[in-house]
C-alpha cells in the first residue's frame, strides 16, 4: 500500500522585495514543471505559504536575511536556500552549519547571469523532489521509460529513424560533433561520387568471383583496376581518424559512415551486401598477422602461406575500419602510411604493387599525440588522416543524461512492454554513477535492470534493479 504523498510548503522571506518577487515567479513555474516532470500532478504538492503557521508536511525556506534564522525553530523546517550579497561572510558560516542549508546563492550574480539562475532553479527543484520522495514509496515517484523519447516508436515504426545510430547524437552536448559528422558524410559521399569509387569496386567484386571460383589465382588480375582507373583522382580519397575513450561509440560511428556511402554504392549495384563493401580490423585481435591481414600474402612467402589478396584489395571501392589504430607495430605504421599516399598495396612475397583505393576509418581509445611524444606513433601517419572526429565520454553527456536513459530503455532488445516505468530513485542513482565503460556500461545496466523487473514481474525498474 502507498502511503500518503507528502505536502510541500514554501516560504520566501527576503529584505530585497524585487528579489523576492523574481524568485516568487521562479518557484511557481518550478512547481507546475516538476509535477509535470514526474507526471504525477498530484505530485504538484508544492506551494507558497505565507507564513510558517501553515500546516504542511515540508517546509523548504528561502531566506536573504540571517537575523530570521535567529528566530527560526529549526523544527519548522526542513531545508533552507540562503541568498547573500556577494559571497558567505566568514561570520555567518558556523551559523549556517546549525541549519539544513540546501544551497547558497549570490544576489550579485543572480541578477546579472543567467548560469546563477539556472543553479538556484536546478536547486529548487532538486529540493522538491527530495522532500516529496522522503515520505513516498519508490513505485509512486516514477516515470514511463519513454518519457523523453516519446516519439521513437513512432518514427521506428515509419522507417525514419535508425536507433541503433540515434544514441550518438541524442544530447545537446553531441550537436557541434553531429554537424561535424553530417559534414565529413557529406565531403565522402560527394568525393566517392565524384572519382567514380563505385566503378573500382564493381571491378573488384568481379576480380574477387573470379578468385573464388578456382583453385589457381593470377594476381595480374588485379592490375585491371589500374588500368581502368589510372587516371581517377584517388589521392583525394579523405582518410579519417575516430578518437574517444572505450565504449564511446567509435565502432558505432565508422558503421554510420560505411552505410552511408553503402547506400551511395547501392544506387549502382542494387545486389551489393554490405559484408562486400566493409570490413572491420581488431588490430589488437591480428596483431601478430596485421600486416598480412592488411596488404595480403602469395603462396609460398611463408610457412603454410596461400594466395590472400588482404583486406585493402578486397575492399578496394569500400570501407576499412582500423579499429584500435594505436597498437599497430612501426613497420607496419611505415605501410600504411605508404597506402594512404598512394592507395598501393604490397603483398607479402610479391615485389609488385596493386592500386586499391579504399575510404579508410580508424579509431583508438589511445592519446595518439601522447604517443607520438614517446616514438610510439608516427606523427606524419596522424597527420595522414584528413579528417578527425573526437567523441566524447558518458561523463562529459550530462547535459542531458535522461534523455539517453530514456533512449537506452525504450529501444532496448529487452523492451517487450511489461516494463514500463522508471523510478525517480533509479534514476538519480544511475545520474550519480560514473561510467569508466561510456554509453556500453549504461546500455549494460539498463538492459540488465530490464530482464530483472521482468522475472520479478513488475512494471517498474527499481534502485535495486541497477546493478552499481
Amino acid at each position: 500500500m502507498s502511503r500518503k504523498k507528502s505536502k510541500v510548503g514554501i516560504r520566501i522571506y527576503m529584505n530585497d522585495k524585487e528579489l523576492e518577487n523574481v524568485v516568487k515567479e521562479i518557484v511557481v513555474n518550478l512547481t507546475v514543471n516538476v509535477a509535470k516532470e514526474l507526471e504525477k500532478p498530484e505530485l504538484a504538492n508544492a506551494e507558497i505559504l505565507e507564513n510558517l503557521d501553515q500546516r504542511v508536511d515540508k517546509t523548504l525556506l528561502i531566506v536573504d536575511n540571517i537575523e530570521f534564522l535567529d528566530s527560526l525553530n529549526k523544527k519548522d523546517v526542513d531545508k533552507i536556500l540562503f541568498f547573500v550579497e556577494k559571497s558567505v561572510p566568514s561570520s555567518v558560516i558556523d551559523k549556517l552549519l546549525d541549519f539544513p542549508i540546501a544551497g547558497v546563492f549570490s544576489k550579485k550574480n543572480f541578477t546579472v547571469e543567467y548560469e546563477e539562475k539556472g543553479r538556484f532553479e536546478a536547486k529548487v527543484k532538486e529540493t522538491i523532489r527530495e522532500l516529496i520522495m522522503e515520505d513516498s514509496n519508490e513505485k509512486d515517484l516514477r516515470k514511463r521509460i519513454d518519457w523523453k523519447y516519446k516519439d521513437v516508436m513512432s518514427k521506428k515504426k515509419e522507417g525514419k529513424i535508425k536507433e541503433k545510430f540515434v544514441s550518438l547524437f541524442l544530447d545537446p552536448s553531441m550537436q557541434k560533433t553531429a554537424e561535424k559528422i553530417r559534414y565529413i558524410v557529406s565531403e565522402l559521399k560527394r568525393i566517392y561520387k565524384e572519382i567514380e569509387m563505385v566503378e573500382v569496386l564493381k571491378e573488384r567484386l568481379e576480380i574477387l568471383k573470379k578468385w573464388k571460383s578456382s583453385n589457381k589465382h593470377n594476381w595480374n588480375d588485379f592490375k585491371k583496376i589500374e588500368e581502368k582507373f589510372k587516371d581517377r583522382g584517388f589521392r583525394v580519397v579523405p582518410s579519417i581518424l575516430i578518437e574517444g575513450p572505450t565504449g564511446s561509440g567509435k565502432s558505432l560511428l565508422a558503421r554510420i559512415i560505411a552505410e552511408s556511402l553503402f547506400e551511395t554504392a547501392r544506387r549502382f549495384i542494387k545486389e551489393l551486401d554490405f559484408n562486400e563493401f566493409f570490413s572491420r580490423v581488431s588490430v589488437l585481435n591480428v596483431e601478430e598477422w596485421v600486416e598480412t591481414e592488411l596488404f595480403g600474402s602469395s603462396e609460398g612467402s611463408y610457412t603454410d602461406a596461400k594466395d590472400y589478396p588482404g583486406i585493402f584489395l578486397s575492399k578496394a571501392g569500400g570501407v576499412v575500419f582500423l579499429d584500435e589504430i594505436a597498437e599497430i607495430d612501426s613497420k607496419t605504421q611505415a605501410k600504411l602510411l605508404l597506402y594512404l599516399d598512394d592507395w598501393r598495396v604490397r603483398p607479402v612475397g610479391l615485389l609488385e604493387t596493386f592500386l586499391a583505393p579504399t575510404v579508410v576509418i580508424a579509431a583508438t581509445n589511445k592519446d595518439l599525440l601522447e604517443a607520438i611524444d614517446k616514438k610510439l606513433f608516427r606523427a606524419d601517419l596522424y597527420r595522414r588522416f584528413l579528417f578527425r572526429i573526437k567523441l566524447p565520454s558518458l561523463n562529459e553527456r550530462k547535459s542531458d543524461f535522461r534523455l539517453l536513459i530514456s533512449f537506452v530503455l525504450t529501444t532496448s532488445p529487452h523492451n517487450t512492454g511489461e516494463v514500463e516505468y522508471i523510478s525517480l530513485k533509479a534514476i538519480e542513482k544511475l545520474e550519480k554513477h560514473d561510467y569508466p565503460g561510456n554509453f556500453r556500461e549504461l546500455e549494460e545496466i539498463l538492459n540488465n535492470a530490464l530482464i530483472k523487473a521482468k522475472m520479478a514481474k513488475r512494471n517498474i525498474i527499481l534502485e535495486r534493479d541497477l546493478e552499481i
